[in-house]
């Protein structure tokens, strides 16, 4: 029970944080970041050891970049069928770090919803390192 409320704060923060630096998660209501955080846990809880033995092959070939479809899944479960979420396009604004210059980019819907799920993975991954629970 303890690994599970752990999991869902987690969840629910990287929800959080993704929503505040990535404009392209709309959460409407802050009640559903805990709709969204349970619905994203537990999609993620049961595709999570399916996909990881079928993506196995091919997480090793690619080094994990495939290793975020369960969020992948889960996300678009979440924002079409229980409208909790909302995953629209967006644009990174321009970077200027010394001399070293970023273009805006301007994200389509499917591209800026794997930047985002990949976002809210990575999260969940750090804060779980970060926490002790990798």
């Amino acid at each position: 029970m303890r690994g599970l409320l752990k999991d869902f704060t987690i969840t629910g923060l990287s929800i959080y944080f993704t929503s505040l630096f990535l404009s392209g998660l709309v959460v409407k209501y802050p009640e559903n970041f805990f709709t969204a955080a349970i619905i994203v846990l537990i999609i993620h809880k049961i595709l999570n050891p399916i996909f990881s033995t079928i993506l196995f092959p091919l997480k090793t070939f690619s080094f994990g970049l495939v290793a975020f479809v369960p969020t992948i899944i889960a996300l678009l479960i979440a924002s079409s069928f229980f409208k909790v979420i909302v995953i629209k396009q967006f644009t990174f604004p321009s970077i200027h770090l010394y001399a070293v210059n970023f273009n805006s980019i301007n994200l389509s819907p499917l591209l800026s919803f794997l930047a985002i799920s990949a976002t809210i993975y990575l999260l969940i991954k750090l804060q779980k390192w970060l926490f002790g629970d990798l």
